[in-house]
């Protein structure tokens, strides 16, 4: 009975104790900060780029401003011609992030001849001023995990510490009914 007892209460004590404790490996990897699709491009000769800045509508925007980062480093600073095209000269394959107008694309760029067959020629950056709402929100967390997770969690926690409490309670006064029982005189 007491060994039953100690194990109960150690159930509950890690039962509270992994409400309390962050839960990391529940929750799902952070959001990153422009979370896009990436899309390979094969670069031409020379490690040159070429792509497109387009409107909402398809039409390419004469004179945009296109920026081609890769991490914090600006590596090519063009700017369209009438029909909304551009080239970069002297790229080399990597992760690079193209701003063009009010639009922007994540691409891997892929040196001559090593790119995969899916691969596009050109880099195509749609410019909309179309703003859509709530898009990338991010909840806050609580010790890694979303609001909502830490409350399911925190439940399923207290739903067992009440039934682990509850059995201990029915035991103990089961066991307060039978001792009674014996002690009356028939």
């Amino acid at each position: 009975m007491r060994v039953l007892r100690i194990i109960q209460r150690a159930a509950v004590g890690l039962a509270c104790l992994g409400v309390i404790v962050p839960q990391a490996q529940l929750s799902a990897a952070a959001p990153r900060d422009h979370d896009q699709a990436v899309v390979d491009v094969a670069l031409g000769p020379g490690g040159t780029l070429i792509g497109q800045v387009v409107d909402d509508q398809g039409i390419g925007i004469d004179g945009a401003a296109v920026s081609i980062r890769q991490g914090d480093q600006e590596a090519a600073r063009v700017v369209t011609n009438k029909n909304g095209w551009y080239q970069a000269d002297n790229l080399r394959g990597g992760f690079y992030q193209v701003v063009g107008g009010q639009g922007a694309g994540l691409f891997r760029l892929w040196a001559a001849n090593t790119a995969p067959p899916s691969a596009q020629t050109g880099a195509l950056v749609v410019s909309s001023t179309n703003t859509v709402r709530a898009q990338g929100l991010q909840m806050p967390s609580i010790g890694g995990v979303d609001p909502i997770t830490f409350l399911i969690i925190a439940g399923v926690t207290t739903s067992t510490v009440f039934s682990v409490l509850a059995y201990d309670e029915s035991k103990d006064t089961k066991d307060l009914v039978i001792l009674h029982h014996d002690s009356v005189d028939p």
